[in-house]
């Protein structure tokens, strides 16, 4: 294992209780706002996407081995849930109006599948962050590959707030003539490249993203989080390309090690915090902890 434990580097990486409510409450507080919302998430999302949902639904009860995701979902799945239970109610009674009991039949299915999309989405946290691309990468600023990863993981979609994209004599300032990012040796102790690079493109309270064409090391990607770099403002590195990795993983593994604020590579090769090519999933108290990060609203 490296030393660094921010690291995620190529070489390393080969191998609560419910009270009841009439249907009649309901309608009335829900039906106004939630009924306009699930129309328009239909026509959006369309009905593949509501049966993925009802897939996630029909297997809320049942545990997920090592990969993190649907047991550590813990405030999606109940969003899920109580947005299918009111979709239903609603979608029963507007069935029942219109087609009497084999209405009501049908548009409480309706109601549940696309009750439990809205619940989804309204429960999605969103991490935006910065980036800046540094002559010679080649990595695309849209980062949806990561934040698939992150979605899928925590439901948390990354969002890209401002993007600098710098000169070659900019970038040649700030990490050499060779491009390459000199990498820190010590937490807590950052190279002089690494403290010119991560006073470029900043907001407060907001991670950037720094998109070189290599590392020092041979690391694909390093962060610095707030307790380990308290003189360096929170920021990730990445390199060129993800292989060996899943798409998006480096970059989701990064700033998770921000958000978590802990350098630890678990040996769960399913977990995206370890070193493993594919693993993307994350613990139930790890997804707690992502989505209750200050950067992350």
């Amino acid at each position: 294992m490296s030393t660094r434990d921010t690291k995620c580097p190529e070489r390393e990486g080969a191998s609560s209780s419910a009270t009841r409510t009439g249907a009649g409450a309901v309608r009335t507080a829900a039906q106004a706002g939630l009924a306009g919302k699930l129309l328009s998430l239909q026509r959006t999302h369309g009905n593949r996407y509501a049966r993925q949902v009802a897939e996630k639904l029909g297997g809320a009860g049942e545990k997920a081995k090592g990969d993190g995701k649907l047991d550590s979902k813990i405030e999606t799945r109940e969003a899920e849930v109580v947005g299918g239970i009111v979709g239903g109610i609603i979608g029963g009674a507007v069935g029942f109006a219109v087609g009497g009991p084999v209405g009501a039949v049908v548009g409480g299915g309706a109601g549940i599948i696309l009750g439990a999309v809205v619940g989804h989405l309204l429960a999605r946290k969103t991490l935006t962050i910065n980036i800046t691309k540094v002559e010679g990468s080649t990595r695309s600023t849209t980062v949806d590959d990561a934040s698939k990863v992150l979605e899928d993981a925590a439901n948390v979609k990354i969002s890209v707030g401002k993007v600098k994209t710098l000169t070659k004599a900019e970038s040649e300032a700030a990490i050499g003539t060779d491009l390459v990012l000199d990498e820190f040796s010590t937490p807590g102790s950052p190279t002089a490249e690494e403290v010119a690079l991560t006073a470029i493109n900043r907001t407060p309270d907001t991670i950037t993203a720094y998109f070189v064409k290599a590392m020092s090391a041979g690391s694909h990607g390093e962060a610095f989080r707030p307790s380990a770099f308290p003189t360096v403002p929170p920021s990730v590195a990445i390199k060129n390309g993800d292989s060996p990795f899943v798409a998006g993983k480096p970059l989701a593994h990064e700033l998770c090690h921000i958000l978590l604020d802990k350098g630890t590579h678990p040996s769960d090769t399913k977990n995206l915090m370890s070193y493993s090519n594919d693993g993307v999933g994350l613990t139930p108290d790890e997804v707690k902890k992502v989505r209750s990060s200050s950067f992350v609203k």
